[in-house]
């Protein structure tokens, strides 16, 4: 146990400082490892390369990215030596509301790099950190379909001060040149009504 929570440790401190994390033989092992989420559950992906194989594969999450519980196990020998392999594991309970980090402990391997993921409420439809904001702020959303999102953002008066597109969930937004005060903003998915209303104040 002591062992195990060292290595763990120790990747928690590399990726902390921007340095790459990969399992404890320090060879790449994972080509992509991600995290969505869709209807309150999280679903993750990741990608085994080409010629690397484990024992056993078990999920990790936690709220806080110090105490992680196991949630998930998937048996057997993973990977192949002919062809990179994907997997695909569902969170029907993550925390909502609030910030899940998961990792995956690979058999007879060592464990992945911890990610993170930002999950609504079933109930909320869009999230903005930091509100107030000074330079920088992201409004995240629940994504509804498939396709090409809008952003408009209007100040008090109702004057357009901001637009963007995205097909991801997010926007990042550089308000640093903005006066300070209370902003509306409204999220549609292509030329449809808007889905989302919500205020944003700058600092």
């Amino acid at each position: 146990m002591m062992s195990r929570l060292l290595v763990l440790m120790n990747l928690w401190v590399m990726c902390a400082f921007g340095i790459s994390c990969t399992h404890a033989q320090g060879s790449p092992l994972l080509g992509k490892f991600s995290a969505t989420q869709h209807q309150g559950q999280v679903n993750l992906y990741w990608q085994i390369l080409q010629g690397n194989s484990c024992n056993g594969i078990q999920i990790y999450r936690s709220s806080d990215s110090l105490q992680f519980e196991r949630i998930g196990y998937i048996p057997g020998i993973c990977g192949s030596d002919f062809e990179d392999t994907n997997f695909y594991f569902t969170d029907s309970f993550p925390n909502h509301s609030t910030v899940n980090y998961y990792y995956l402990e690979l058999g007879t391997v060592g464990v992945s790099e911890t990610i993170s993921l930002l999950v609504f409420s079933s109930n909320d439809s869009y999230r903005v950190q930091p509100n107030p904001a000074q330079d920088q702020t992201t409004i995240y959303f629940n994504h509804i379909d498939v396709g090409e999102y809008a952003l408009r953002v209007y100040d008090v008066r109702g004057a357009l001060v901001e637009q963007s597109l995205t097909t991801n969930d997010y926007f990042d937004l550089d308000v640093s040149g903005w006066p300070a005060g209370s902003y509306m903003f409204t999220v549609s998915l292509e030329k449809d009504a808007p889905f989302i209303q919500g205020q944003l104040i700058v600092q």
